[in-house]
């Protein structure tokens, strides 16, 4: 009994999770490269999603997350730690063709999508990464840096988990909306400590 848990368990460490969907991974990480508009998570996402759906990938599961920021810090800007090309300037940068490292970033909002628990972010990183939504809010904005450790503008987690809020939108019904020039559904909005819950 207890070697098959086990076993159960390698496979499933060795795949990531059940959840996964590696043909969505690899156009993910195709698009990362080939498709990617700065300043333009929102556009990123919806093409992308265009685009998974022209493949026949399914995403009736897909949800489009938009974070703001209800709070006061930042003058309602959110936070970003671990930004696109954000950061210092990258010393292998005529190796790799990456400018900067990851760092920093103030945004209004950001767009990201998420499916059966992975987030799909367009500017997350240098490197395109499909990460547990608990991953990846830890590492984009949770994981605040004092300037006493380099970070530019420190907010807290508490006060992050607290004010960023969360607009969860059903993806195939928003790309239908855009096309269609209508208002978006919105299926429910969470504070980021209720969505991480």
């Amino acid at each position: 009994m207890k070697l098959s848990l086990f076993i159960i368990f390698f496979i499933f460490s060795l795949n990531g999770f059940a959840g996964r969907n590696p043909e969505l991974e690899k156009l993910f990480k195709s698009d990362f490269k080939k498709h990617y508009i700065q300043n333009q998570c929102g556009s990123n996402i919806l093409e992308f999603l265009r685009r998974s759906e022209a493949k026949g990938l399914n995403l009736y599961n897909a949800n489009i997350l938009e974070i703001t920021n209800k709070g006061f810090s930042l003058f309602g800007l959110i936070n970003a730690e671990f930004a696109r090309e954000a950061g210092r300037l990258n010393p292998n940068s005529s190796q790799d063709g990456i400018r900067q490292l990851p760092g920093e970033s103030n945004w209004y909002h950001h767009v990201v999508l998420e499916l059966d628990g992975e987030i799909y972010d367009f500017d997350f990183g240098n490197q395109p990464s499909v990460l547990t939504k608990e991953l990846y809010f830890e590492k984009m904005f949770l994981n605040d840096k004092k300037k006493s450790e380099g970070g530019e503008h420190y907010i807290g987690r508490e006060e992050k988990l607290k004010t960023y809020e969360i607009l969860v939108r059903p993806g195939l019904d928003t790309l239908r909306a855009r096309e269609e020039r209508r208002s978006s559904p919105v299926s429910k909005t969470l504070r980021l400590k209720e969505f991480l819950n």
